[in-house]
């Protein structure tokens, strides 16, 4: 909920001045952003357009940033990071701290593994599933 509202936020600050003719552009990972945000209804009655530009992950997301083809986008902490690294011209408007709590291990149904407690050596993350 508090993503939500940040991202919300975000997109909101970004238009104080806009008319109906103007158009943000935003960058979305596979749409997550832009179907949680027409969920919660938070688009709605918004003073200006929002074209939406879909990336498989954060470092294309931020590759456009950087090229000026999109002005906003959501991303992880670590592209985030990476990015201000090499020099992309990236700013930081909105940080949200999360817990354990919200993160979760998928496993096939029938998987042998039921618990992560003391697995070694360490399972290796990935963030798609081809």
């Amino acid at each position: 909920m508090i993503r939500l509202a940040l991202a919300a936020g975000l997109l909101l600050g970004l238009a104080v001045h806009a008319s109906a003719q103007t158009t943000l552009r935003v960058g979305d990972q596979k749409g997550n952003s832009q179907a949680v945000m027409e969920a919660a209804g938070v688009l709605k009655d918004i003073p200006y357009k929002i074209e939406w530009k879909e990336f498989p992950a954060a470092a294309p997301l931020l590759e456009a940033l950087g090229a000026g083809a999109i002005e906003t986008g959501l991303v992880g902490d670590a592209p985030f990071t990476f990015a201000a690294a090499a020099n992309v011209p990236v700013k930081a408007i909105a940080a949200v701290r999360q817990s354990r709590d919200g993160l979760a291990v998928l496993v096939p149904e029938h998987s042998p593994i039921i618990c992560a407690a003391g697995r070694s050596p360490p399972a290796v993350a990935r963030s798609a599933i081809n």
